[in-house]
């Protein structure tokens, strides 16, 4: 799968204030110059991390491997975490904080917008902004849920996209169900939504986040028989 190592990056945002609120020991008499190194070096130990898991799996690594990996000495790895266990919570922990806000975009989504992207097979512009933000993130996704993840994470992932994206599109008279057929109906659409995700990121993410805001919409209303194709995509 072709991926950036830029993702890492933009997907690592809520890492800088996180590194702005923790102490290096020593002083610098240049805290804007302290801050920039601290996020650096952040930056540096979380994409030591992702590489590590996809090549060796979530417990094939130590934190010496990590520390040479990333280039840097024990005691800075220390001076940002307790441990590995404390670095890969962190990482998700950030990823999940930065989704949430994307998906809150979503929960904004009024019907008569929603009713305009099914019937006008139109991308949903929160759906676009979803997508964009997986995409520019897909190197740490990608090894977090692969086969050689945290498959805890996995969960807490389906958790929160069926807490806001599934609940939301979910039409007012199934809402109103006190069965538990709510509870199954979100646990089957999170679960193809991030099957959603994870063919696309194995497919190399050819599509666009438009495109894929349209697939997501056509299949979570899809009608028996009704013919189905990516937008814009050729047909042979």
């Amino acid at each position: 799968m072709e991926t950036s190592r830029s993702a890492v990056a933009r997907g690592m945002v809520a890492a800088e204030s996180k590194a702005q609120s923790h102490s290096v020991r020593g002083e610098s008499k240049n805290p804007v110059r302290l801050d920039r190194r601290c996020v650096r070096s952040r930056r540096m130990i979380y994409r030591a991390m992702v590489d590590l898991v996809e090549e060796r799996g979530i417990d094939g690594f130590t934190v010496s491997d990590l520390t040479e990996r990333a280039d840097l000495n024990r005691s800075t790895f220390y001076s940002h975490f307790k441990d590995k266990d404390d670095l890969i919570k962190s990482c998700e922990d950030d990823f999940l904080d930065e989704l949430i806000e994307v998906e809150s975009e979503i929960a904004k989504t009024t019907p008569e917008e929603l009713a305009l992207a099914v019937v006008g097979d139109r991308p949903l512009n929160a759906l676009v902004e979803l997508f964009d933000f997986l995409a520019q993130n897909s190197t740490m996704l990608h090894a977090l849920i692969s086969a050689n993840g945290d498959i805890g994470f996995e969960h807490r992932l389906l958790d929160t996209v069926g807490q806001t994206i599934i609940n939301k599109i979910l039409n007012q008279q199934y809402k109103d169900n006190t069965t538990r057929l709510v509870e199954f109906y979100v646990a089957y659409y999170s679960s193809a939504a991030l099957g959603l995700v994870r063919t696309w990121m194995e497919g190399g993410m050819k599509e666009t986040p438009e495109q894929m805001s349209n697939l997501f919409v056509q299949l979570a209303f899809l009608e028996p028989g009704k013919p189905i194709k990516i937008e814009g995509e050729i047909d042979d």
